[in-house]
């Protein structure tokens, strides 16, 4: 709130100063100008009052629900008790001395977009010890009775900072500084001295500020406490620790410092403890707190009322219980887990590059009589030196990178450790990866070695495990302490490729290339026939990709177990990805044209964010994500051409739920599904969105534009029917997604991987009596599920908060 006002101060300020100059000028103006000035003041409060009076927040016995909104927009977001990973509250100085009020801020196990603040609450140190006593009976310890470690930012490591942040502004206002001067001796000196105290005021109070932190960790929770005049007090509960890492820059090390990163679950969610004389005693307390969270009941985790796990009892909603399946195998006990130290393979690294060489240099010779020939050696230097340099920068950054890293696998995690001029350390925890994969390329198949990557519900980049030995490492222990056995196959689904299937996934490009193939052909019959030539390289080109996934999609498979999902892909590049079905947060399926075929795509909980000049499959529109830095990528995986999509897919969604249980066992191996009539009785709402808003925003848009005006008779009924064509479904375990035309997909998030819901009404949804709701779940900073537009968005939204919890 104190932006804002901030902000309409500086209007009104500026309106001010406006009036009174034409007042100088011209009364009447003035007097036009002040009634203008009055009216948007008037607003301004109004707008202003509004917000206040939609600002409310609930605190209930297991969730958090927080209504904002303006004039023309309402948003209600509501968080699970059990989901909450950070909690931070802030007494701001001015505010909190003269009026006693504070923040307390909310995080859970995703975006930013589901955090729940309590703005500008009375008493908050006493909502602050609610949230608390709140999360304590929701299954969190908090206790903070046994202290492990304490530290505070070292005296030296702040004067470093301090100085630091001196520097990097001293030659911005010694300029500026020196400006004024030179264009004012008398008036430039004293504002020049004004800004050299200012500045020297906040370098005092950023000294203080780092000097008066502290972090604590417990054994149950994580604490700490920052701030000089502003103070802010947080904690993380141990049970949503997700991993911690350590950082030293060549200074640091000089200097005997540390900067200690914990994350907790989600991308982005990372809290840095800055210059620390004992960070490694830190980052071992925090991870001796990890550990020991693993073996604690999940929050929220209720015992199943007597009688609930025989076969065919029924709970309070009717519906029919299974009977229950056997544990979850967690990550092997200490004492009997595989550890050891891995280094990558120096062989391995400089591999392709020397075989880049070697081609580069074998092109060199083959071209030396044809340039002797020309007369012109210079060119044969020209030609394979910039190649071979870059390739030699590049050997040599890799064979550092390899020869700097050590990898250590620990009991309960896995650890990354790089030292060179600086020190980078990372370190997963066995509970808290989502995913395995083992990468091979044919240079890891020749000379035995591979790459297990590793990705984390807590970290926005994935921990590889890059060039090491076969030999070097027990495969099958490290697949069981990460959760992942092998098993038998429940069910497979392949990649069916052909050339009928090709065409239908690629549709619209085979559509225009017919149609290029229909005009070449008439245009070489009426012209030139040899204009048919034209179609050698197109043709080509088609054939070669025809042929590619003739050789690539066979390798292509899900394989579903007992406890965890297995996807095999890559010709070159050859992937086995597993997952444990507790992280997969989302199905979505894309059918072909006419027919029930498609893709399967199965996401995974955690993210990774890109940076820019990193590419990572999945189409253009990963690829063009790649190229904007802090763009962030779901983890997941994609089987295409996958037939029978419907039964698959269905299939999939019942072993996700919470592993296959006896008596499904049977039925998931013959492909059985529930009848219509069993679809139907699960099937507890169903609704579409409302047509209104898409068409008026079409319409205004074409109309403000101009020129997209000409196409409404086209963009109308195209609008019309991609709406009708869109369709919620809510179930009794997940809720369902479909839309599209030719391209038909459907999304399906069960209920039990919810993190938090909102509901929003924007001005148009007001005009139509509609409203959107979005979906979150753990570790997404995007929404995974949007309903838009929906009529009946209030009976949906309390579907929603009664099932997923």
């Amino acid at each position: 709130m104190v932006v804002p006002s901030l902000i309409v101060l500086t209007l009104l300020g500026v309106a001010g100063a406006g009036a009174g100059y034409l007042a100088l000028q011209s009364p009447p103006a003035a007097l036009g100008a002040l009634g203008v000035a009055v009216l948007a003041a008037l607003l301004t409060l109004y707008a202003a009052g509004v917000v206040y009076k939609k600002e409310r927040y609930e605190i209930l016995p297991t969730r958090l629900v927080a209504h904002r909104g303006t004039i023309f927009s309402d948003q209600t977001t509501e968080l699970e008790v059990k989901n909450i990973t950070h909690v931070k509250r802030r007494l701001p100085w001015i505010r909190y001395k003269l009026f006693g009020t504070g923040d307390v801020m909310i995080e859970s196990a995703g975006s930013s977009s589901s955090e729940v603040v309590l703005r500008s609450v009375q008493r908050p140190r006493e909502v602050y010890a609610q949230i608390q006593a709140l999360m304590r009976q929701n299954g969190f310890q908090l206790a903070q009775q046994h202290l492990l470690h304490e530290e505070r930012p070292d005296l030296l490591g702040v004067v470093l900072e301090v100085l630091g942040f001196a520097a990097s502004a001293f030659f911005a206002i010694a300029y500026v500084g020196l400006g004024m001067v030179m264009a004012s001796p008398v008036l430039g000196g004293i504002a020049a001295s004004a800004v050299v105290c200012v500045f020297s005021a906040g370098l005092l109070i950023y000294f203080l500020d780092m000097r008066r932190r502290t972090y604590r960790v417990y054994d149950d929770v994580l604490v700490y406490e920052e701030g000089f005049l502003t103070r802010d007090d947080a904690f993380i509960p141990s049970e949503n620790l997700a991993d911690s890492n350590t950082h030293r820059t060549l200074v640091d090390r000089i200097l005997g410092l540390f900067d200690v990163r914990v994350s907790c679950q989600g991308a982005g969610q990372e809290i840095a403890f800055r210059r620390l004389r004992h960070g490694v005693a830190l980052d071992a307390a925090i991870g001796r707190v990890i550990a020991a969270s693993k073996d604690r009941p999940r929050p929220g985790t209720k015992p199943e009322p007597e009688g609930a796990d025989a076969e065919g009892a029924e709970g309070e909603d009717g519906r029919r219980r299974r009977s229950k399946r056997a544990p979850v195998p967690l990550p092997t006990p200490s004492g009997a887990a595989w550890t050891g130290q891995l280094n990558p393979a120096l062989g391995r690294t400089i591999a392709p590059f020397v075989i880049g060489m070697g081609v580069i240099l074998t092109l060199a010779l083959i071209s030396v009589p044809l340039v002797l020939a020309l007369g012109n050696p210079m060119a044969l230097g020209m030609f394979a030196g910039p190649p071979l340099a870059f390739i030699c920068m590049g050997a040599g950054s890799r064979l550092l990178q390899a020869a700097c890293t050590r990898f250590e696998v620990r009991e309960g995690s896995v650890k990354s450790r790089f030292s060179f001029l600086s020190v980078q350390e990372r370190e997963f925890t066995y509970d808290k990866i989502t995913g395995v994969q083992i990468r091979e390329w044919p240079f890891d198949r020749w000379l035995g070695t591979l790459t297990i990557r590793l990705w984390s519900i807590g970290a926005d980049q994935p921990l590889d495990l890059f060039n090491v030995r076969h030999e070097d490492v027990d495969l099958t222990a490290f697949l069981i302490q990460t959760g992942v056995t092998s098993q038998d196959d429940l069910l497979t689904i392949p990649a069916r490729f052909n050339l009928r299937r090709y065409l239908r996934a690629n549709f619209a490009a085979a559509l225009l290339a017919g149609v290029v193939v229909v005009g070449l052909v008439a245009a070489a019959l009426v012209v030139d026939l040899r204009l048919l030539g034209l179609l050698a390289l197109p043709g080509l080109i088609a054939v070669g990709a025809y042929a590619y996934g003739r050789a690539y999609y066979p390798r292509m498979q899900l394989r579903c177990k007992d406890r965890h999902l297995e996807a095999y892909e890559g010709l070159i590049l050859r992937v086995v990805t597993r997952v444990r079905y507790q992280w997969v947060k989302k199905v979505q399926l894309t059918r072909y044209p006419f027919g029930d075929e498609g893709d399967l795509q199965v996401f995974v909980a955690g993210e990774q964010r890109l940076l820019p000049n990193q590419q990572k499959g999945g189409g253009l529109a990963a690829a063009a994500a790649a190229q904007q830095q802090g763009a962030t990528v779901p983890y997941g995986f994609r089987v295409r051409y996958v037939e029978d999509l419907p039964v698959f897919e269905a299939l999939l969604d019942e072993l996700i739920e919470d592993g296959p249980h006896p008596e499904e066992v049977e039925a998931i191996r013959e492909r059985r599904l529930p009848g219509p009539a069993e679809v139907a009785a699960g099937t507890l709402h169903e609704s579409a969105p409302a047509l209104g808003n898409r068409l008026f925003l079409l319409i205004a848009i074409s109309v403000l534009s101009v020129g997209p005006i000409v196409l409404l008779p086209l963009t109308i009924p195209y609008t019309v029917i991609e709406v009708r064509r869109r369709r919620f479904r809510l179930e009794r375990d997940r809720v369902v997604r479909q839309w599209g035309i030719l391209y038909r997909s459907q999304a399906t998030i069960l209920y039990s991987r919810f993190d938090s819901i909102q509901r929003k009404q924007g001005f148009v949804n007001k005009m139509f009596g509609n409203a959107t709701l979005t979906v979150f779940t753990a570790g997404s900073s995007n929404p995974d599920l949007v309903l838009e537009d929906m009529p009946d968005a209030d009976a949906v939204y309390e579907v929603l908060k009664k099932q997923y919890r």
